[in-house]
């Protein structure tokens, strides 16, 4: 299988269902934004990713946390130190939702590579249906019910206290103080 091959069952496996769930294009990523939330399977570039395969993480954030220059985000931000929420989705997908929790990964993050060029077509297709049903079927359900009160409290207990957590908590307690009635 080469690239062009590659890029157009991406296309047709997982971008296109996944439209549904108003899944957005940006760049070689997909990123599901509104006023609450934040999702992004970020397709990798660099040295994290090889000739014939896929570099990807799967983020998630909520829409109203300051960005590294002390912003909220207009549209998804492509950085994954951007996301408190940093998944592998192969790990993810072995495990029960409600195991999944906050993880600093504040300096380092694992990420998955899926080396499609030696595969059959039938191996990609299978492989990629299974990413994209799992995004819609368990992913996008788990960041819905990911209230802001709950990620605060799973940032502050798992963390390990680094400044970008700390702001963090800072915005998850102006925006929880703000939604609370008077």
């Amino acid at each position: 299988m080469d690239k062009a091959e590659f890029d157009q069952l991406f296309e047709y496996v997982v971008v296109q269902p996944l439209q549904d769930l108003r899944f957005k294009r940006l760049g070689q990523s997909l990123a599901r934004f509104d006023q609450t939330n934040t999702i992004i399977l970020m397709r990798l570039g660099g040295k994290m990713t090889l000739p014939g395969t896929l570099a990807h993480i799967l983020c998630f954030r909520h829409s109203f946390l300051r960005d590294f220059d002390g912003n909220v985000p207009a549209k998804p931000p492509n950085n994954p130190h951007e996301y408190p929420f940093k998944f592998r989705p192969s790990l993810l997908q072995d495990r029960r939702s409600s195991d999944w929790r906050y993880e600093p990964r504040n300096l380092n993050y694992d990420y998955d590579r899926f080396e499609w060029e030696n595969r059959s077509a039938a191996d990609v297709t299978r492989w990629l249906r299974a990413l994209s049903e799992f995004i819609a079927t368990r992913f996008v359900p788990w960041t819905d019910g990911m209230v802001p009160r709950t990620a605060q409290a799973q940032i502050v207990r798992y963390g390990e206290k680094a400044w970008c957590e700390r702001r963090w908590d800072e915005d998850y307690e102006r925006f929880l103080k703000a939604s609370s009635p008077a």
